[in-house]
């Protein structure tokens, strides 16, 4: 059994995780090839990131629009393998939005904001989704799901379009974890 990262303790796969990224040599080049030297070659980094787009009222059709439609690069962890534990959103709308509707939930409104992530090269990592499928909610951000491994060398574009009523702002956050060797 190799060594666990101390953040990676409590998962069941806390030992593949701990390769995920130390072994990986663009994060740990210089000890990336040998486990006995990862407990010195730095540690696993939390952080937080985020983008948010401003949207424009949409034309009430799907799919994407390109009038109101904001094409985003996603670079999480700058090229290295990254482990993603969670994405949230936070949709405000504008003013009006939904009036005469009557809301019943805080994520209502999400049905109209469609969510597209796609590798450069074309392939489609979620497809022209509503926003409320593939992002959580930042109300029980304590709460983590089991964590993915994110190769950040494949190059990722996210397309996020609304086709409600009225303005939206939207911000997106990915918790993601990256091993910091201070470098």
């Amino acid at each position: 059994m190799r060594w666990v990262a101390p953040a990676f303790a409590q998962f069941d796969l806390g030992e593949q995780y701990t390769g995920w990224l130390y072994g990986d040599p663009q994060s740990n080049p210089d000890s990336c090839d040998d486990p006995s030297r990862w407990p010195t070659a730095g540690y696993v980094q939390v952080q937080d990131r985020s983008v948010t787009v401003e949207l424009p009222a949409g034309s009430g059709v799907p799919p994407f629009d390109p009038t109101n439609t904001e094409e985003v690069a996603l670079d999480l962890t700058g090229g290295r393998n990254g482990i993603l534990f969670s994405r949230y959103a936070i949709a405000t709308p504008g003013l009006a939005f939904g009036s005469g509707i009557a809301q019943q939930l805080p994520t209502q409104t999400w049905g109209y904001i469609l969510v597209r992530q796609q590798l450069v090269e074309g392939f489609l990592e979620i497809q022209d989704s509503a926003l409320c499928n593939v992002f959580g909610v930042g109300w029980s951000p304590q709460i983590l799901p089991a964590p993915e491994t994110w190769r950040d060398k494949l190059k990722r574009r996210l397309l996020v379009t609304n086709t409600g009523p009225l303005a939206v702002s939207v911000t997106l956050t990915w918790k993601v974890a990256y091993l910091n060797t201070g470098a």
